[in-house]
C-alpha cells in the first residue's frame, strides 16, 4: 500500500546460492543468523509479489562485496571473530572475487547478492 502505482520496490539479499556460499557453506559469512532466517528463491520471490499485487521484473546477482564476503568466511571457518573495522582482504579473496565478478557477467547467478526489482502496476482507470 505505501508503493505508489507505477512504483518500483528493490529488494536485496544475500544470495544462497552463489559461489561463496557453495564453498564455505555453513561457514559463509552472509548468513548472519539470526538476522538472515529466509533467503528465498527469486522464484519464491516473485510468488510473494505476485500475491500483494507486484509485478516481478529483473532478478540479478551482484559480487559489489566478493571479496570482502570470503575473507570474511574465511574467518568464520577459523572460528575467529569477524571485525568489520579491520578487514584483511588476501590476494586469494581478490583472485576469487575477480572470478566470480566474471562468471556474473557471463550471466551466472552466482554473486553474492540477490537484486530483485519489482514494480507496482497503475490502477485500471474506472469508465
Amino acid at each position: 500500500d505505501l508503493l505508489a502505482p507505477g512504483g518500483r520496490a528493490v529488494i536485496i539479499y544475500p544470495n544462497p546460492w552463489s559461489l561463496g556460499a557453495r564453498v564455505f557453506q555453513s561457514d559463509w559469512f552472509p548468513w548472519e543468523a539470526p538476522r538472515h532466517l529466509v533467503l528465498p528463491t527469486p522464484q519464491a520471490l516473485a510468488k510473494a509479489a505476485r500475491r500483494v499485487g507486484l509485478v516481478p521484473g529483473q532478478v540479478r546477482t551482484t559480487a559489489r562485496h566478493a571479496a570482502a564476503y570470503l575473507s570474511h568466511s574465511k574467518e568464520y571457518r577459523r572460528g575467529r571473530p569477524v571485525d568489520l573495522a579491520r578487514l584483511r582482504i588476501g590476494v586469494m579473496d581478490n583472485l576469487a572475487a575477480a572470478l566470480e565478478r566474471l562468471l556474473v557477467r557471463l550471466g551466472l547467478k552466482v554473486g553474492e547478492e540477490v537484486i530483485a526489482v519489482m514494480r507496482k502496476d497503475f490502477e485500471p482507470i474506472a469508465t
